[in-house]
C-alpha cells in the first residue's frame, strides 16, 4: 500500500537537519556581518598603533596632521599671504561661550591669557577668536555630522596635511624672568608728542598697565609703541628699497605678559630686538606664517613612513585606499569625491554647498570595515597614540537622528563622561542619539 504521509520519525528527522541549516547559516552571517566588522576594525586600530609606536621607538617619523573637515586655514588675503578658505567652525569647551572665528590666520602657541580681548587693528578677528585650543569642539554639524562635537585633539589622521588644510601662525611663548642687556626699548613715555622716540633705554623691562585679556581676566601690558633696530648696514625691505641704518618700528599696540614674565631683550636675525608677540609685528620683522601644510604627495610619503611594514598587512584588510586621481575635489578642495550624491546625510557623506556627497580624504588613508576613515592621535596622558572607529552608525559623537538634524549643543557631554564646567549640558537634545556607544578605541587614552 502506498504511504502519502512522512511518519513521526522522518518530520522530527526533517526538522532536526532544516534547524542544522539554519545555525550554519546564520553563523555564516555573522562571519560576514556587524560582529566581524567590528573584529576586523579592531585589528585595523590595533596595527595602526603598534606601528606608530614602533615607529617613534625607533626613531622614525611619526606624522599626523588635521583632519580636512577640521581645518585651521581660514581667510586671510594680503599683499604677501593668500588663503582664500574658511576655517572649520569650533566652539569653546566651556558652555556658553561663543562660536570661534572661521577667518583670519589662526594662532597657535599661547594661552587666551596671553593674547588681548579685543581685535589689534589689522582687519582680522580678535586674536583670541583665532587661537587654535586643543579642547575645542567642532561645531559644524550642518556640514559633517559624524565629526560633531569632537575636540580638536582627537581630529587628526596619519599624514601631512595640506596647504588648504593646515594654516597657522605659532607665537612664542613669553620668557619667565628678567634680560638685562646693553640694547633696550622705548616706551610709551620716553616718545615724542610727534610720536619719534628719543632713544633707547637699557636695562630691565617692567610691567605699565592691565588690559583685558582672551580668557576673561586681565593681564600685565609691556607698552611697546616703538621699537628701533640698530644696523651696520642699511636694510632692505620686502620691496627692495634701501633702509637707514637705525630703524624706528611703530607696533602700534601692546603685548600681554602673564604674571612673572617679561619679555626678552636679545639678539634676532643679526640686529638687536625685543622678542615681541608677531601678533602685533609688521610682517617683515620675524612674523611667522606657519602655511604647515603640503601637497598629496608629501602626505603620502609622510603616511608611509609613519606605518612601514605594517602597510602590507592593512592594504591584505582593505584599510588603506588613495584615489586613483586626485579629481574631482569638493569643500575647497579639501576632500576628494567618488561623485556619489545623497537626498540627506549617511556614512561617508559630507555637505558641499547643498548638496550631500561622498568622499574620501585626499592620498592614502586608513578606513574600517564600515569605510570611514579612522582618528589617530597623541594620547594626552600616557606616550603613546589612540586609533578610534566610529563604529556601525558611521559617527563619533552623536547621531542626527531621524530627522538628520543635530539638536544637541556641541559641547554636551555623553553618558558616563566626566563634567569639568559649570552648568554642563548632559545627554543629547530632540531625536539625537549618543553615537559613541560603539566606537571602537585602541589605545590608551
Amino acid at each position: 500500500m502506498r504511504r502519502t504521509a512522512f511518519t513521526l520519525i522522518e518530520m522530527l528527522i526533517t526538522m532536526v537537519v532544516i534547524v542544522v541549516l539554519m545555525g550554519l547559516l546564520f553563523s555564516a552571517a555573522r562571519l560576514f556581518g556587524p560582529g566581524a566588522k567590528r573584529a576586523k576594525s579592531q585589528s585595523i586600530l590595533a596595527q595602526v598603533v603598534t606601528a606608530l609606536a614602533s615607529a617613534r621607538a625607533s626613531g622614525s617619523a611619526v606624522s599626523l596632521s588635521e583632519h580636512p573637515l577640521a581645518a585651521s586655514a581660514g581667510t586671510i588675503v594680503n599683499d604677501k599671504v593668500n588663503v582664500p578658505y574658511v576655517r572649520a567652525l569650533f566652539r569653546r569647551h566651556r558652555s556658553g561661550d561663543p562660536a570661534l572665528a572661521t577667518d583670519g590666520e589662526a594662532l597657535v602657541g599661547v594661552s587666551l591669557a596671553e593674547l588681548p580681548a579685543a581685535a589689534i587693528g589689522d582687519g582680522q578677528p580678535a586674536p583670541g577668536t583665532r587661537l587654535l585650543l586643543p579642547d575645542d569642539h567642532l561645531d559644524d554639524g550642518m556640514l559633517c555630522p559624524h565629526l560633531y562635537g569632537m575636540p580638536r585633539r582627537s581630529l587628526t589622521v596619519i599624514g601631512d596635511g595640506l596647504k588648504k588644510v593646515t594654516w597657522y601662525r605659532r607665537l612664542p611663548k613669553p620668557v619667565r624672568g628678567v634680560s638685562v642687556v646693553s640694547a633696550g626699548r622705548t616706551n610709551d613715555v620716553e616718545s615724542t608728542p610727534s610720536g619719534i622716540p628719543t632713544g633707547l633705554t637699557s636695562g630691565t623691562m617692567t610691567h605699565s598697565t592691565t588690559i583685558a585679556n582672551a580668557a576673561g581676566g586681565t593681564s600685565s601690558v609691556l607698552r611697546r609703541e616703538f621699537l628701533r633696530f640698530c644696523r651696520s648696514a642699511p636694510y632692505l625691505d620686502l620691496n627692495g628699497n634701501p633702509g637707514g641704518e637705525n630703524i624706528n618700528i611703530d607696533l602700534t599696540g601692546v603685548g600681554l605678559v602673564t604674571p612673572g614674565h617679561v619679555v626678552v631683550i636679545g639678539a634676532f636675525g643679526g640686529l638687536w630686538t625685543e622678542m615681541i608677540d608677531p601678533v602685533i609685528a609688521p610682517d617683515w620683522m620675524g612674523k611667522e606664517h606657519a602655511a604647515v601644510g603640503g601637497t598629496v604627495a608629501d602626505s603620502k610619503k609622510a603616511f608611509e613612513a609613519s606605518l612601514g611594514p605594517a602597510l602590507t598587512e592593512l592594504a591584505k584588510l582593505g584599510a588603506v585606499y588613495q584615489p586613483a586621481n586626485d579629481t574631482p575635489l569638493i569643500r575647497s578642495e579639501r576632500l576628494w569625491t567618488d561623485g556619489a550624491t545623497a537626498s540627506a546625510w549617511e556614512p561617508g557623506f559630507t555637505k558641499d554647498g547643498t548638496t550631500w556627497k561622498g568622499y574620501r580624504l585626499r592620498g592614502p588613508a586608513i578606513y574600517d570595515a564600515w569605510n570611514t576613515e579612522i582618528l589617530v592621535y597623541r594620547s594626552t596622558t600616557k606616550d603613546g597614540y589612540i586609533a578610534v572607529s566610529a563604529g556601525v552608525d558611521g559617527v563619533f559623537r552623536w547621531h542626527p537622528g531621524v530627522n538628520g538634524v543635530l539638536n544637541t549643543v556641541v559641547t554636551a557631554f555623553g553618558p558616563g563622561e566626566t563634567t569639568d564646567i559649570a552648568s554642563p549640558v548632559v545627554g543629547p537634545s530632540g531625536d539625537d542619539q549618543w553615537g559613541g556607544r560603539d566606537n571602537i578605541v585602541v589605545g590608551e587614552q
